[in-house]
């Protein structure tokens, strides 16, 4: 088992109970766009993610309240800690990922509301679907 010792971060209870994670992020990112906002560094998340407009105001609508409420207190345990190993960064295409995904105008929220729409008419697919 891999344990590193960089990028790693949690969030309080009160902190989670009130914002949450930041979930847009389906190719990867919220753990950048979560630490970002703990810093007020909104801008970094949404080059690097290659947001588009829409992408842009859901995440600053998350984002300004969190860094509101954190404003750069941010600590660390001193604790080893298990963390589940995703590969060798050289191979984790974080800028590709994310180029990729940018044609698409990806709309987390739509997509969302649609997913719990299908689901809610009972409607089975293989997202809502469970083997018995």
């Amino acid at each position: 088992m891999d344990i590193t010792q960089k990028n790693k971060f949690g969030l309080t209870t009160r902190h989670f109970q009130e914002h949450g994670f930041y979930d847009a992020c389906i190719v990867g990112g919220g753990d950048t766009s979560i630490s970002s906002a703990a810093y007020g560094n909104f801008e970094r998340v949404i080059l690097l993610h290659r947001m588009n407009e829409l992408q842009k105001q859901r995440y600053l609508i998350w984002a300004r309240p969190y860094f509101e409420a954190v404003r750069e207190n941010v600590s660390f345990v001193d604790c080893d800690i298990f963390h589940l190993w995703h590969g060798d960064l050289d191979h984790r295409k974080y800028r590709e990922r994310h180029e990729g995904l940018a044609p698409f105008e990806f709309d987390h929220f739509r997509t969302s509301q649609l997913t719990r729409t299908v689901a809610g008419a009972g409607i089975r697919t293989s997202e809502n679907s469970t083997s018995t």
